[in-house]
């Protein structure tokens, strides 16, 4: 199914925008500093667009920004910002799990070493503040302002969310509760931003910023319990890295949570297997694929999704400027059919 010519558009803005704003902060960089961060950024290799990751964020901005009659193109700054802070996050994060991959190919710490990868992630964090500072030109230093404090407090929550995940995986007495407070940092906050930032950009929208960052809370929420379910039973090459690599690290994942309620069999090898071999692995896939474990989480995927509908259509009142943002979050869901 092909794009919607606006989400076409706003693709190839955030991607232009991106790459002007590297070139542009890094231009005194040193050259192999900035082919770190263009290989994170995913322009180092013809023609794969996996490399570049979805580009959800910037793109939920923009669409959330345009529906409430917003000028998306103003709000581009707030957009690449977003991109740059969920990228200095995962190349954290896969040096603390210790992936290997990322988007189908190596990641920033294997192909870098652990040193490297840090300085480039801590590089991104600090591109991400001053790309933002560019709504000064089209905003109020008020609205500037604003928008800085809500991205640095959510680059705060993302640690947070972050530290809880390493945490669970040492912890073997958790509840569905835990993992919600988990995934709310992990996954929610970011995405929350970016309909908060969206509505925060509409100028002369009457919106409620906060009932928008809790619909962004919702579509993150249901994003990572899909994004669980990819994690065991998903197609290595869509989802870029190992369907093995959620259990060997341990993941407490929802598919865990709930087979950890529902599966003694699964809860008890789980505890006695420390750590995993493939065998072991192998094992407790077959135990999973033996259950009503994936049907359920997928369920549970649907129902927030149709939540997430739900509130839509309650939010935005013009269906012709939501439509777009409509279609994206559909295809979100449709990345586990």
């Amino acid at each position: 199914m092909q794009n919607n010519p606006l989400i076409e558009e706003m693709y190839a803005s955030i991607d232009r925008e991106l790459q002007k704003f590297i070139d542009v902060a890094m231009s005194d960089s040193p050259k192999s500093f900035k082919e770190i961060i263009r290989y994170q950024l995913g322009w180092t290799e013809k023609n794969d667009k996996n490399a570049q990751g979805k580009r959800i964020r910037p793109l939920l901005l923009l669409l959330v920004c345009n529906a409430l009659g917003g000028d998306w193109r103003k709000a581009l700054p707030a957009a690449i910002s977003v991109e740059m802070l969920h990228n200095y996050s995962l190349i954290h994060d896969d040096i603390e799990d210790r992936s290997l991959t990322r988007r189908g190919r190596e990641c920033i710490w294997v192909k870098w070493g652990e040193a490297q990868a840090i300085n480039a992630g801590d590089a991104l964090c600090a591109l991400a503040c001053s790309a933002l500072s560019g709504l000064r030109k089209a905003f109020s230093e008020s609205t500037a302002l604003a928008a800085m404090d809500s991205l640095i407090q959510t680059n705060f929550l993302l640690t947070t969310g972050q530290f809880l995940d390493l945490a669970y995986e040492k912890a073997e007495e958790l509840t569905l509760d835990d993992y919600w407070k988990m995934v709310r940092g992990k996954t929610g906050d970011l995405i929350s931003l970016c309909f908060e930032l969206g509505g925060m950009l509409a100028e002369n929208s009457t919106s409620d910023l906060s009932r928008l960052k809790d619909l962004g809370m919702k579509v993150g929420i249901a994003f990572q319990v899909q994004d669980d379910w990819l994690g065991i039973w998903g197609n290595q090459t869509q989802i870029g890295k190992s369907n093995q690599s959620d259990l060997r690290d341990r993941k407490k994942t929802y598919p865990v949570l709930i087979a950890f309620d529902q599966l003694p069999d699964f809860r008890d090898y789980w505890i006695a297997h420390n750590p995993f071999t493939d065998q072991d692995i192998e094992t407790l896939a077959k135990i999973l694929d033996h259950s009503n474990i994936k049907k359920t989480t997928l369920q549970q995927s649907k129902q927030l999704y149709d939540e997430v509908f739900a509130d839509l259509s309650d939010l935005f009142t013009d269906r012709d400027t939501l439509q777009p943002l409509k279609e994206t979050i559909e295809r979100l869901f449709s990345r586990s059919r």
